[in-house]
């Protein structure tokens, strides 16, 4: 039985990941306590949050879905910092864009031969 490792890269977007969808939580938590705009943004922060955590399980378990999906997430942060002005996170998202665009091969179906259609009973 072979395990599939995420290479260092792919585990430094996975922990990148995690720590951007606990602080958009946490933001999204906090703006939701102030006021009705912020009962409007801040259930919008929570979902955005909670979808990183899912990108970075994906990313770091190697989900075939996981480099669309991360691509499209880290395409969007890259418009919204650009539109935003803000320069380090324009590169942080940039970076990470690119790289996990690199490692499409990690992220190909896999064909799983089971049942007796394959030759395989158990």
């Amino acid at each position: 039985m072979s395990t599939n490792v995420p290479p260092t890269g792919i585990v430094l977007l996975g922990v990148f990941a995690v720590f951007d969808g606990l602080l958009g939580i946490a933001n999204g938590l906090a703006v939701s306590a102030m006021g009705l705009i912020g009962l409007l943004i801040g259930p919008l922060l929570i979902v955005v949050g909670v979808a990183h955590l899912v990108i970075a399980v994906g990313l770091l378990k190697l989900h075939s879905w996981a480099w669309p999906v991360g691509l499209i997430s880290f395409g969007i942060a890259v418009v919204l910092n650009l539109v935003g002005g803000n320069v380090f996170g324009l590169a942080i998202s940039s970076v990470a864009l690119v790289y996990l665009y690199g490692k499409r091969d990690l992220y190909g179906e896999t064909e799983r031969s089971v049942g007796p259609a394959h030759g395989h009973l158990n």
